[in-house]
């Protein structure tokens, strides 16, 4: 039923979702979700290792998550607006869906990562870790990408436009009908997939 390791269920009645990490019910049946979002930052400046946990459809827009230990987290639909994932460890995350409007991911590790049908409109990720990660029909307009990484990721039909990918390393990147019209592509290095892309 699960596709993460040590889920459990939520535990209210007639549900069939998996509980949050350190909670006993999911997202939707959460009675605070404010006092969850503390507790969750909380862990993080604690160091806690998140590794695996499970944050679907989380409501965590503004949490400071930086230096995050998500190593295969599953932030599926997952609210993180305005959250600081700045240094984030996302190696193989789930954010499919995810609303990433505005975070901050500085430097993060997100190799492998999924970040199909995520919105990340005027996210600041300069310096992050792409690699192999999957954009398949995100929204980044006019996200920051500087610098990052993006060996064989596959970004197609994504909206990228007026991003700012100045810099990155695009070697291997399948931008196969991705939305890149006023992308700041000055400096990158590589060759990547343009096919039908708009530029």
């Amino acid at each position: 039923m699960y596709h993460y390791a040590n889920l459990r269920a939520c535990s209210r009645e007639g549900c069939r979702k998996a509980a949050l990490h350190d909670a006993e019910v999911c997202a939707e049946h959460l009675d605070d979700p404010r006092a969850y979002r503390e507790r969750l930052a909380e862990m993080v400046s604690r160091g806690e290792l998140l590794r695996g946990a499970n944050l679907e459809g989380a409501a965590l827009a503004g949490v400071n998550l930086a230096g995050a230990k998500l190593t295969g987290a599953n932030l599926e639909g997952a609210n993180l607006e305005g959250a600081n994932l700045d240094g984030a460890d996302l190696y193989r995350a789930l954010l499919t869906g995810a609303n990433l409007r505005g975070a901050g991911l500085r430097g993060a590790r997100c190799e492998q990562g999924v970040f199909g049908g995520a919105t990340l409109d005027d996210a600041v990720c300069d310096d992050a870790d792409f690699k192999r990660a999957n954009f398949v029909g995100a929204r980044a307009v006019k996200a920051s990408f500087q610098r990052c990484a993006f060996y064989y990721s596959r970004p197609g039909s994504a909206n990228f436009s007026a991003a700012n990918l100045s810099g990155a390393n695009i070697q291997r990147a399948i931008f196969r009908a991705a939305d890149l019209r006023g992308a700041d592509m000055t400096g990158t290095v590589g060759s990547a997939n343009f096919d039908r892309a708009k530029r």
